[in-house]
């Protein structure tokens, strides 16, 4: 599903498809994405803002997963054991780290990189 985000009055998914496999921007005849997302006159006047758009691309995927019978061979459970979590430490490398942020706060003069996950488990 593709929409435009940042104008939640035009936050319309431009396109479902529960039928058949697509694969997005590749050639022509099999794929669905950039020939049919939106035409550029659309786009200039609609969605176009200083110069700037944001997409949001979510794929949901309906069919069951293929499951393999697969023979791994690693030692015993009892052999590794991992650290407890640190959840403070966790979430404070998230906050100052900001990479893989997906949602932005402006405070006064600050700027916040966040995780939407985060935001929402709190």
């Amino acid at each position: 599903m593709l929409a435009f985000i940042d104008q939640v009055e035009l936050q319309k998914p431009s396109h479902v498809d529960t039928k058949s496999v697509r694969k997005f921007f590749t050639d022509r005849q099999n794929s669905w994405g950039v020939y049919q997302f939106i035409k550029l006159e659309d786009l200039e006047q609609q969605h176009l803002k200083d110069d700037c758009f944001t997409v949001r691309c979510d794929i949901i995927v309906l069919r069951a997963t293929r499951v393999a019978d697969i023979t791994v061979l690693a030692p015993p459970a009892a052999a590794f054991k991992p650290p407890p979590p640190d959840w403070p430490q966790h979430f404070r490398a998230l906050l100052q780290g900001g990479q893989g942020a997906d949602v932005r706060f402006l405070v006064q003069t600050k700027t916040f990189d966040v995780h939407r996950c985060v935001l929402a488990a709190r």
